[in-house]
């Protein structure tokens, strides 16, 4: 459980519905999981705002995920880990009335291979969310112009365990 505060520097244009002159805002945010056995863990996400992007409506994102332990070990006792994850995240009231943001479901799929204290994660990650309709799809300011960010992607990345017990 935590909560996550989204800070969005300098002044947006408009926040959606409200007008007001930042997006900034506080999500709370559960993820339990169960390790179901020594190789497979299960778990979900629930995370939520009252003021999603500053505009005095809600916003709530859940998802449920897994994650298989490999039955071997690579050379130099690398193992290997495949997960993946299926959410959706919805938008309430004027939000989604306005049509600024569309309801959508996101996917993703990877391999994790973990060296002592280093990750290096290579995920595939797709949505269904598309415009028109869909704010979070058209060209964004800070990705680039007629960038889309709701499209297929690969992503890789490397990760460091900083706890001691993990220098093993």
């Amino acid at each position: 459980m935590g909560v996550l505060y989204y800070g969005y520097p300098g002044p947006a244009a408009a926040a959606p519905v409200s007008g007001n002159s930042s997006i900034s805002f506080t999500e709370f945010y559960a993820k339990p999981s169960y390790k179901v056995t020594s190789w497979l863990t299960v778990g979900g996400i629930i995370a939520y705002s009252d003021n999603g992007f500053n505009s005095g409506e809600s916003e709530t994102y859940y998802a449920g995920n897994a994650a298989i332990v490999l039955p071997w070990t690579l050379p130099m006792g690398i193992t290997s880990t495949i997960s993946g994850e299926i959410g959706r995240q919805t938008y309430g009231g004027a939000l989604k009335s306005v049509a600024l943001f569309a309801d959508y479901t996101t996917w993703n799929i990877g391999i994790a291979f973990n060296y002592k204290a280093m990750t290096l994660d290579l995920r595939y990650v797709d949505t269904d969310a598309s415009p028109p309709g869909a704010a979070q799809c058209t060209s964004t300011p800070s990705v680039g112009a007629g960038s889309n960010i709701c499209k297929e992607t690969y992503v890789a990345t490397l990760k460091f365990d900083t706890t001691f017990s993990a220098l093993k």
